[in-house]
Parts: structure tokens; C-alpha cells; sequence
């Protein structure tokens, strides 16, 4: 464990002991996951008899929700999550480490890291014994806001698909900030002094945070580090959504040949560039059915437009292979 997992697993003590749960064997477990998530999280083990207890405490302050959770085991675990399109999350194990993967990008996140995961699509984690985390959801509104204003409105945190891991070493402020905070939530949640503090830690660490995605030069997926060319393109395809994008247009973007175009997405996110804006305009569509109003045919057949389909029964099909669902059986399944 390192030296800040140490010391917040000390300070965790102090989160407010009104939202501290524990629930002991696997099933208890696994009846209060679904509790906390609304039934968005399924939790599951390899050998139930060697699973002892879980454990979480809550704290919330601005746009920020921080939860610390423990794990007692002697056994794999998995949690598969469908994650809220609203909320940017950052993890930070604090002992033991896990495997996450979402769509196709895959990370191991371990103590003196933070992975961080901006997407909607499902969340794998599996990991095997003791495991102590801490876990911050980011409103995404508040983040898009905030970003905005410091011309920062297309940062990897608000229109990245990939699973960001960050190393410590670039997130000393943001941690000093966090341990601070965990120290004495009263600072924020019961300031007679300034009843905007919530709101102005929120900030502070939402800032802290994309600043140390930019000095971070790698990203999680393939376990290699992602070249700026190929996040060129990546950022151009979730700007142009609605447009027709070639191979050609992205190699223009990039300042590469087109032949390079296809090998940079076949090395650094193991797809092709068709099947890549593919994904991320469905990944756009899944996101737009999910807020209001998403569930009318004249809005379905607007967000198909929105991302770039000319055909609602192409975007039907696409959509059902990548979702298990129609359109509009998706959009009312998580209202």
C-alpha cells in the first residue's frame, strides 16, 4: 500500500459514519451493490465460502461523490457495471490491484495509480483477494461547465472512449486536495465561512485532474502508449459524428498516409478505423436515447441522424448488434 493509500485508509474512518454499510458473505454482498447502484452492478465470485465481508463508506460534496470501498477475500471477484452516462469515475486502489475492461480497451489499475473511465459502455473489474479502493464519480454537466470555461470542452475527459490510467506521480495536487478534504469534510459540507466551498473543491479537483490526464502521455489500452496522431483522429471522429468520415479524412487530419491510418488503429485499439467510428457513433446514440425524451420514434430517428446514419434501419441493426436491443427498448430500459 502506499504512503496516501495508507494514510486516506486511516482517514476513511472520518466519512460520514451515517452512509458506513457492511454486509458479510458473498450474498449479503451482492444484495447490497445492487442496493447502492440501483441494480446497475452485478457482483459475483469464484468461490463464495472464501469471500468474508465488504465494507463502504460515502461522502459528497459539489458535483463529487466519494466512496471508499474494502474487500475481505481469499478468492476471484468481479463486479460488471453499467455505468451512468452522467458521471466521469475515477478509481484509486489503494491495496491489492484489478483488471478493468470496457469495450475494447482493457487496463490494470494498482496501488500508486487512477484509472479514470469517461465512457457509458459496461465496466468489467476483476480482481482476486483483499482489495481497498477509493472511488470518486465526477458529474459530467458540472465537468462540461467547468471545462468550458477554461477552453477545455473537447478534453479527454469529456469525449475520450479510452480507459485512462495515471500515475501518482502526476496527481500530487489533486491527492493533497483529496486527503485534505477526506481529513475534514466539515471544510466543504458545513463551511459557515463559505458556503460556496463545495462547489469551488469540486473545481479545484476536477481541474487538478485534467491536468494530469494531459501530462500523461499513455493511455490504458493494449498497455502501450497511444501516439498524438492517432488521438488526432480519434478526436476528430467525435467531433464529426453527424459527417460522413473516410480513411482519407482522417489521414488528412493526421498528417499520416492512409496506410498508416488503419495500422495505428489495428496497433494502438485493435479495430479498424470503419468499426471504430462506427462504435463511437453508436456509443453517442446509446447516450442521447438515455436522456429525456430519448424514448420517442421522431427522436430516435433524430439521434440515428445526429450520428451519422442516413437509414434508421441501418442504425437499428448496427445498434441491436451492439446493444442486445432495439433503439427504443434501450432508451426506456434504464428510465
Amino acid at each position: 500500500m502506499t504512503a496516501f493509500g495508507r494514510r486516506v485508509a486511516e482517514l476513511s474512518q472520518k466519512l460520514s459514519r451515517d452512509t458506513h454499510e457492511s454486509a458479510f458473505g458473498a450474498r449479503s454482498t451482492r444484495n447490497l451493490l445492487e442496493s447502492l447502484t440501483n441494480g446497475r452492478c452485478r457482483f459475483s465470485v469464484s468461490r463464495e465460502p472464501e469471500f468474508q465481508s465488504f465494507s463502504y463508506s460515502n461522502l459528497r460534496f459539489g458535483g463529487v461523490s466519494l466512496r471508499h470501498f474494502q474487500w475481505q477475500c481469499n478468492t476471484a471477484c468481479e463486479t460488471v457495471t453499467h455505468r451512468l452516462g452522467s458521471h466521469v469515475a475515477v478509481f484509486l486502489p489503494l491495496s491489492g490491484e484489478f483488471h478493468a475492461v470496457q469495450g475494447r480497451c482493457a487496463a490494470i489499475a494498482r496501488p500508486g495509480h487512477a484509472l479514470i473511465a469517461n465512457s457509458s459502455e459496461v465496466l468489467r473489474r476483476t480482481w482476486r483477494g483483499h482489495c481497498d479502493l477509493l472511488y470518486l464519480m465526477f458529474s459530467r454537466e458540472q465537468l462540461a461547465c467547468l471545462l468550458s470555461r477554461n477552453a477545455m470542452q473537447e478534453h479527454r475527459l469529456l469525449v475520450g472512449g479510452d480507459l485512462d490510467v495515471v500515475d501518482f506521480g502526476q496527481l500530487q495536487a489533486f491527492l493533497q486536495l483529496l486527503e485534505i478534504l477526506i481529513d475534514d469534510p466539515a471544510i466543504v459540507t458545513r463551511s459557515p465561512y463559505h458556503p460556496d466551498a463545495a462547489e469551488s473543491a469540486t473545481s479545484l479537483l476536477s481541474l487538478l485532474l485534467a491536468q494530469a490526464i494531459d501530462r500523461n502521455v499513455g493511455t490504458a489500452n493494449n498497455g502501450a502508449i497511444t501516439p498524438s496522431f492517432v488521438r488526432k483522429m480519434e478526436a476528430y471522429v467525435r467531433r464529426n459524428l453527424a459527417n460522413p468520415i473516410s480513411a482519407d479524412d482522417l489521414a488528412a487530419v493526421a498528417g499520416v498516409s492512409v496506410r498508416s491510418v488503419y495500422s495505428g488503429f489495428q496497433k494502438y485499439r485493435s479495430t479498424t478505423p470503419n468499426a471504430f467510428v462506427r462504435n463511437e457513433r453508436l456509443k453517442e446514440a446509446g447516450r442521447l436515447l438515455r436522456a429525456p425524451g430519448g424514448q420517442s420514434k421522431g427522436n430516435i430517428t433524430s439521434v440515428a441522424s445526429r450520428v451519422g446514419y442516413t437509414t434508421l434501419s441501418q442504425f437499428s441493426r448496427d445498434f441491436r448488434a451492439r446493444y442486445g436491443a432495439s433503439p427504443r427498448r434501450f432508451s426506456t430500459s434504464g428510465k
